[in-house]
């Protein structure tokens, strides 16, 4: 398990690192904690419905309304005797609705952003049966939905897809909500 968390450590910094290559960007950072759901009904008959999620975004702004959000995310579920552990790496393009400069006549500036999202990730699977685990790295797809408030909280829906692993859809809805620092 330590060997995981280093290997995501060293991966993340790699990315954010990569991120900032061109001078005078900055990067921002969000946690987020929210709840998976698998879309495949034996998985979810098998370990339950609702897995609980944590994650990393480090978002590089290329536009006022547009940026790169590099990710780290750590799922794991047990249940039957069965456990499950899933570390997706994603990286999300952003489109966020800004809006332009108030008129003296217009309202202040609006209390949340809304934002779609499209990206691809990596998926890190562990799966572990009784005494045996077996492990693999899957690609996938994901879109998303989300809002960022003015005090610098979001919410976002995503929905993503992974290929086949052993007959099993590992991928699914997350819903999640974070703060931005």
């Amino acid at each position: 398990m330590k060997k995981c968390w280093v290997i995501l450590l060293v991966v993340f910094c790699v990315v954010g690192l990569m991120a900032q290559e061109e001078i005078g960007q900055q990067l921002k950072y969000s946690a987020k904690i929210g709840l998976f759901r698998p879309s495949d009904s034996d998985l979810r008959d098998a370990l339950g419905s609702s897995w609980f999620l944590i994650g990393l975004d480090a978002e590089k702004q290329m536009a006022p309304d547009a940026s790169w959000v590099y990710s780290v995310e750590y799922l794991h579920k047990s249940g039957n005797g069965n456990t499950m552990t899933e570390i997706p790496l994603l990286v999300t393009w952003r489109k966020t609705q800004v809006s332009a400069e108030p008129s003296i006549f217009e309202q202040p500036e609006p209390q949340y952003y809304p934002y779609l999202g499209v990206g691809l990730g990596l998926y890190y699977l562990k799966a572990e049966e009784d005494k045996t685990s077996d492990s693999t790295w899957k690609t996938g797809f994901h879109i998303l939905v989300g809002a960022r408030f003015s005090s610098n909280l979001f919410a976002e829906l995503r929905w993503n897809t992974i290929g086949k692993w052993h007959d099993t859809d590992c991928g699914g809805y997350s819903l999640m909500m974070g703060v931005r620092f």
